[in-house]
């Protein structure tokens, strides 16, 4: 797994006891990824991820409302609020099961997805009562972990002990994961943007040659005056 979202990632369970009993870790906070349709009115649809947390990996900027602390709760990217005018406090169907916006987020999604933040009990009843699923051992119920350090520790040092107890794992930095999502993008649009960008140029130029040829046309009694 090199990239947070558009690689499928499957730890193995006990991954989390090993990483925690690793000296400087304080904590591996369990995370998972599932994603939906959500569609409202029968008409619209969008891709969405449900990010799955427990102890830590909420949204970080909550642009109104707040966590989800009740059960059935959920934090919406604000994409998803503008597109389809929800507000907090609004129901959030999805599979008709039932969820209650508690919080908009801001700048949460990638690659043209939205994330939307649920907590792992949430996700279970979401398995069982939705129409959505059919055999829950297909599902994943672990795709990452947040670990948490303790102060001054050595990163990188860390991320060597993780690969070390567990062979099966890639650890990455923040930093790191968010460059091979840069490259990703670079990989998957820079040829396209760079199609539309030259069309751009061309286009704008096409445009200022129109502009300027219909200003002489216009004056160009004037300018054979002026140049006899």
């Amino acid at each position: 797994m090199a990239n947070f979202v558009a690689s499928r990632s499957l730890l193995p369970q006990l991954s989390r006891e090993h990483i925690e009993s690793i000296e400087g870790v304080v904590e591996a906070h369990p995370m998972t990824m599932v994603p939906v349709i959500y569609e409202q009115a029968g008409y619209r649809k969008s891709p969405i991820f449900f990010l799955v947390y427990d102890t830590g990996g909420g949204s970080s900027k909550i642009k109104s409302g707040r966590v989800a602390q009740e059960p059935r709760e959920i934090v919406i990217d604000e994409s998803l609020a503008v597109l389809y005018d929800l507000n907090v406090g609004d129901p959030f169907i999805v599979a008709d099961f039932e969820f209650r916006v508690s919080g908009i987020a801001e700048q949460a999604s990638a690659l043209f997805t939205a994330f939307s933040f649920i907590n792992y009990d949430d996700m279970i009843d979401f398995f069982f009562d939705s129409d959505l699923v059919v055999d829950i051992s297909n599902l994943p119920l672990l795709s990452y972990l947040l670990v948490e350090l303790e102060p001054r520790v050595d990163k990188k040092d860390i991320v060597q002990k993780i690969e070390a107890v567990e062979s099966e794992v890639d650890a990455f930095l923040p930093e790191q994961l968010s460059k091979n999502d840069i490259s990703l993008g670079c990989a998957l649009f820079g040829s396209v943007m760079g199609v539309l960008i030259g069309a751009g140029y061309i286009i704008a130029l096409l445009v200022v040659g129109m502009i300027i040829f219909a200003e002489v046309h216009a004056r160009l009694r004037n300018l054979g005056v002026i140049g006899t």
